[in-house]
């Protein structure tokens, strides 16, 4: 958790999330559940804007599932292993990006993760998950990594050039400005959450595994998976809200968008 008090965040999240206001007589329980889902829609989606990547077209080998090049990988096909490299590694950027605040740690964390795949490739369960099994190793290499870092350290470092370079020069939807800024922000946000909810998080939308497949890389139980992504989602929209009054301290501004 944070014991910094909430965190400061700029226009470029307020332009992206949209969060409607009551009068005082509508405030009866279920629109306040309804509001509430609204508001955890909005933040997941924020994060999978940040996933995706544009569509390019794909040969015979790119679109085959990973069971097969895992096989084929196995059997000798060096093809197969860059097929699958290329496959996961911008999201494994991404995600070791948002968990370690720095490209060139990123960029180490997630060689050292791919050099681990292909020495250990022998050692893969098949009836497992390739996806759960490539994340799990990520996140111990991200955990390594940040260990040698500091959290603190990890968090400062989403406010200095080099976070703003590594968010510039990743595959980001859109090259502008604000969606730079915007995604610096939100990783700089889920790094102050608890590790498990983030990491829980950054699986369920960088990743884009099922909750079984969380519940595997994490080591913890299917329900305990829902609750992380929920709660991380529930403390993300509480950081990401409008502001109260107009008098709100511009020194620590919520996360309002535009109408």
């Amino acid at each position: 958790m944070w014991h910094d008090g909430p965190p400061s965040c700029s226009s470029a999240i307020r332009r992206t999330i949209e969060q409607p206001r009551f009068p005082p007589g509508l405030f009866l329980l279920g629109r306040m559940r309804a509001t509430a889902e609204s508001s955890l829609d909005r933040v997941a989606g924020l994060l999978r804007q940040w996933r995706s990547l544009p569509k390019t077209s794909m040969s015979a080998a790119e679109q085959l599932p990973d069971g097969p090049l895992v096989a084929n990988a196995l059997a000798g096909d060096r093809g197969a292993l860059d097929v699958l490299a290329r496959r996961y590694r911008p999201a494994l950027v991404r995600t070791a990006w948002s968990r370690l605040g720095r490209t060139e740690a990123a960029e180490d964390a997630v060689q050292e993760t791919l050099l681990c795949v292909f020495k250990s490739l022998h050692t893969y369960d098949s009836r497992c998950s390739f996806r759960t099994w490539l994340w799990t190793i990520l996140l111990n290499q991200c955990k390594r990594a940040a260990k040698r870092q500091g959290r603190r350290a990890v968090e400062q470092s989403f406010g200095n050039d080099d976070s703003h370079t590594a968010a510039s020069t990743m595959p980001l939807p859109g090259d502008s400005l604000l969606a730079a800024e915007r995604d610096a922000e939100l990783a700089a946000l889920l790094s102050r959450l608890p590790e498990a909810q983030a990491d829980a998080l950054r699986l369920r939308f960088f990743g884009d595994l099922k909750f079984e497949e969380i519940a595997a890389a994490l080591g913890c139980t299917l329900s305990t998976a829902k609750y992380r992504v929920r709660a991380g989602l529930q403390q993300l929209s509480a950081w990401i809200r409008p502001p109260e009054s107009s008098n709100h301290n511009p020194a620590m501004p919520h996360l309002r968008s535009e109408r």
